[in-house]
């Protein structure tokens, strides 16, 4: 045999192609370990890939307990008939949508504590890059729960702080409304929008008897304060309450949050009993009857009319 001329060969830079693949590892490491949940179908809507973050919602251990299902097959006892069905009909709008566009929608899925689970989910179609081709639906979730939960407290407290049986308004430094509840637009006789163009002057009638300044000031010092005010409705009727009023300070704002008591009946009440008390007194005074009345056990005099002085001697005082 012969030696050997020549050694022909081909080199072939693959330095873009191992760069790819590098950066297709990295991209799917980053998504495995995110904490939002990724998840690809096919256009049959049958699984291909989830990370990690989906295994853990869902209770699977590996990606091969899930290839080649649909959610009809995977949530079956987990999740009610009806959201299964809107699980896949959602994917099946992401599918029409072009290449670029998504779907974000709100889904729920069952906890383990018997209480519905909130995730914020973006749907979008995968086409392939060379040819056009349709490959599948991916979706991103991220879990809202606590958000939603929070959201669902805010508006509880806000519709109790709207219903309280006492006027509420938020105001500021200089007397403007940031917030009133129902009951204080019903008892002025405002609508909402109204009574928030409003300022304090308008309707509290004592304004400008202690200035808007003396008050704010004194607040600032004291956090609370708890004094009698008039109250002036849109029809000019002038009614009593009992304010009791905060200091708050928060996002860089400072507020008073002011809780106002329509006293008009206890006013009323404490008319009444003072003007029957003085009816009293003057019947007792001016009984041709001896009237005297003294604590137990001590005996000592409390109260004795005219007739009994006049029996007795000496002066009330006495």
């Amino acid at each position: 045999l012969g030696k050997p001329l020549k050694v022909s060969g081909v080199i072939l830079d693959i330095t873009d192609r191992k760069r790819a693949e590098e950066d297709r590892q990295h991209l799917f490491q980053l998504i495995n370990n995110a904490d939002s949940i990724a998840v690809m179908k096919d256009p049959e809507l049958r699984y291909l890939n989830v990370n990690q973050a989906y295994l853990r919602l869902t209770g699977y251990e590996s990606l091969s307990e899930l290839v080649g299902k649909t959610d009809a097959e995977l949530f079956q006892g987990l999740a009610t008939q009806e959201q299964i069905r809107e699980y896949m009909d959602n994917d099946r709008k992401a599918l029409l949508l072009p290449a670029g566009e998504f779907l974000t929608i709100e889904e729920r899925f069952p906890g383990d504590d018997g209480l519905e689970r909130h995730f914020l989910t973006r749907k979008f179609p995968i086409y392939s890059k060379d040819s056009g081709e349709l490959l599948g639906v991916s979706t991103l979730t991220s879990e809202i729960t606590d958000l939603k939960r929070l959201e669902q407290s805010l508006l509880l407290t806000q519709r109790s702080v709207d219903k309280a049986a006492l006027s509420i308004f938020w105001v500021d430094e200089k007397g403007g409304f940031y917030y009133v509840n129902d009951t204080a637009c019903d008892r002025l006789g405002y609508t909402r929008e109204q009574l928030l163009s409003l300022q304090l002057a308008d309707v509290d009638t004592n304004v400008p008897v202690e200035p808007r300044a003396q008050r704010w000031k004194t607040l600032k010092e004291q956090k609370q304060i708890t004094f009698k005010s008039l109250l002036r409705t849109r029809e000019g009727e002038v009614f009593p309450v009992q304010v009791t009023s905060n200091y708050q300070a928060y996002g860089g704002k400072e507020y008073e949050f002011a809780y106002a008591e329509d006293i008009t009946e206890r006013e009323l009440a404490e008319r009444k009993r003072k003007e029957t008390l003085a009816f009293l007194q003057a019947a007792m005074n001016n009984s041709p009857a001896g009237i005297a009345i003294a604590d137990a056990p001590d005996g000592k005099l409390r109260y004795v009319n005219k007739a009994a002085l006049g029996i007795r001697g000496g002066s009330q005082e006495e």
